[in-house]
């Protein structure tokens, strides 16, 4: 019934971690003015698969999900997951043991991926976002080979919690926009 009264629009988002160009950003107010015009209902997915080693701006992060809000636009965070980066510059594959050379290499590489977990989580709750979910479940299964051995996820294979879990929930508890 609801479906036959209303028309939902879903706007799948990649990129706006890093900032939104004016021209992107004003392509988007245009689409969402005429979805709203239309009596639609709009809402931002933000798709997050990330890498441990990544350099992200959080802040940018943050007010892209504010300006999205601020047009009257629910955001989503979607499929976040946060893995061992294997690509090479040219494109390439690479092996874990082209990156993990030690258990010290572990150690970072979940240290890193515990903190980006946290200030993913914290900045989108800070801004607004109304739901948050990962991508995946536990670190053995490769969801048709994605992400396959970069230990993106926040569960072990044998479903102990990782770092990453108890990030996320110091995360949500830590953020702003809960009520304490």
């Amino acid at each position: 019934l609801l479906a036959n009264s209303v028309r939902f629009k879903l706007l799948r988002s990649y990129g706006y971690f890093s900032g939104l160009s004016i021209m992107s950003f004003e392509r988007m107010l245009h689409v969402n003015d005429t979805i709203v015009d239309m009596g639609s209902i709009c809402e931002d997915l933000l798709h997050c698969h990330l890498n441990a080693d990544g350099s992200y701006n959080y802040n940018d992060l943050k007010e892209n999900i504010l300006r999205f809000i601020e047009l009257g636009v629910e955001v989503y965070i979607t499929e976040l997951d946060v893995g061992l980066n294997l690509w090479s510059n040219d494109g390439n594959h690479k092996k874990v043991s082209d990156v993990i050379k030690s258990s010290k290499d572990w150690k970072k590489f979940f240290e890193l991926q515990n903190e980006v977990y946290y200030k993913v989580v914290k900045t989108a709750k800070d801004a607004g976002v109304s739901l948050i979910s990962d991508w995946g479940f536990r670190d053995d299964i490769p969801y048709g080979g994605w992400r396959k051995d970069q230990k993106a996820w926040m569960v072990n294979k044998n479903y102990t919690r990782k770092g990453a879990y108890h990030s996320v929930l110091r995360a949500l508890f830590d953020s702003s926009a809960v009520a304490k």
